[in-house]
């Protein structure tokens, strides 16, 4: 586990980003891509320092909410935005500058008063960037990454809110229940899985 304090000095920051992707720069299947407290010049060190990076803006973030302004400013029209601390959703438009205005203030998305308030378990909601990333290592092009994301994530995404409704209960409990569930049935294909049914294993 590498701690890193958001406030930290952007030298020391470096030094940091530099130092992991160093110490991971030969194992082919890890695939960095940018995440919360990172930029394009953190990925830029990372590149700098082994050559592979991969990007995904996926939130209302530096890169997001320009992002949304730039392409409304084109007659797009926004209709669901999330942050670190929520997602809202309004199919008649979402007000970008006011948006921007609430971030700007130290809020959330969340905070907005004209859009219905969203959840989905962050680890089902952020998968996009992993799948992403797998597909690529598996040689996919943008296209089929791209049907792969909509496909898990729209399948998770109803899965995961249709039985937290039938059940009475957080998405963010069955979420971790299918988690866990998916983990022991693949682990239990392993020889050495204690999840695994043959005889005389635990």
């Amino acid at each position: 586990m590498i701690y890193g304090d958001p406030k930290m000095p952007t030298k020391e920051k470096e030094t940091q980003i530099r130092a992991l992707a160093s110490s991971l720069r030969e194992i082919q299947e890890y695939i960095f891509a940018p995440d919360m407290g990172t930029d394009e010049g953190c990925m830029a060190w990372v590149k700098d320092e082994i050559g592979r990076v991969v990007g995904l803006p996926s939130d209302f973030g530096a890169l997001g909410k320009h992002t949304a302004r730039f392409l409304t400013e084109k007659g797009a029209m926004l209709v669901g935005v999330a942050d670190s601390r929520g997602t809202i959703y309004n199919p008649q438009g979402l007000d970008v500058l006011a948006l921007i205005e609430l971030k700007r203030g130290g809020k959330s998305v969340a905070d907005y008063p004209d859009g219905k308030k969203l959840y989905v378990p962050d680890f089902i909601a952020n998968a996009g960037g992993v799948i992403c990333a797998a597909m690529e290592y598996q040689g996919a092009g943008q296209s089929a990454a791209f049907e792969a994301i909509e496909e898990k994530l729209c399948r998770n995404t109803r899965l995961v809110l249709e039985e937290a409704a039938s059940r009475g209960i957080l998405p963010r409990e069955v979420a971790v229940d299918l988690a866990v569930q998916r983990l022991k049935n693949s682990m239990s294909c392993r020889r050495w899985s204690r999840f695994s049914s043959a005889p005389g294993f635990v």
